[in-house]
């Protein structure tokens, strides 16, 4: 997947990106990998932050690192990783003045129930909204089709660039079959 990625920054050219991978990249090869990476990146003309970052650290209510690559095209200047605005309740935090990490509990409130506890009654939407579909594990038709817009959109883009179309031809053609 990472190659792949380097090979549409390579064809597409954007002029920002942001690129994220498991944490465990850190260690693959003594960072050999990481380092690998960068040096491409760099090779095909931007300016690279990387760093390991975890969710709870920006108020999302999970403890999940994730490492992450921000590129800006050459000569921008690097993009810098985004300071942390959550941390553990202590000293530290209030002298950085970071908010208090965010639980599971406080992420959920207010939201509409979704599969009612009494009576043995069936799991429904009570909405409909995708992210529910999502959360029940139903096939999500909507998805399916703003993604083969997007491509769809990408490949009008392109303005008949042969390398565009091959790189997201193949994208549309199962995105297609899937709405059938």
């Amino acid at each position: 997947m990472i190659y792949e990625f380097l090979r549409f920054l390579e064809v597409l050219k954007p002029v920002y990106f942001v690129m994220e991978n498991v944490s465990g990249l850190k260690s693959i090869d003594g960072g050999g990998l990481i380092a690998e990476i960068a040096r491409r990146m760099d090779a095909l003309g931007y300016n690279v932050s990387h760093g390991l970052v975890c969710a709870a650290d920006y108020g999302s209510a999970q403890l999940r690192r994730r490492y992450f690559f921000i590129g800006v095209r050459k000569p921008y200047p690097r993009v810098p990783m985004p300071p942390a605005t959550h941390g553990a309740h202590g000293p530290l935090s209030r002298a950085l003045k970071l908010l208090p990490y965010v639980g599971v509990g406080e992420a959920f409130a207010g939201l509409p129930v979704i599969m009612p506890h009494r009576n043995g009654a069936k799991s429904k939407p009570v909405n409909g909204s995708e992210y529910e579909a999502v959360l029940l594990d139903k096939p999500n038709p909507k998805a399916a089709k703003r993604k083969a817009k997007s491509i769809s959109y990408l490949q009008k883009k392109s303005n008949g660039r042969s390398k565009l179309k091959k790189l997201v031809g193949n994208n549309v053609r199962r995105q297609k079959k899937s709405l059938k």
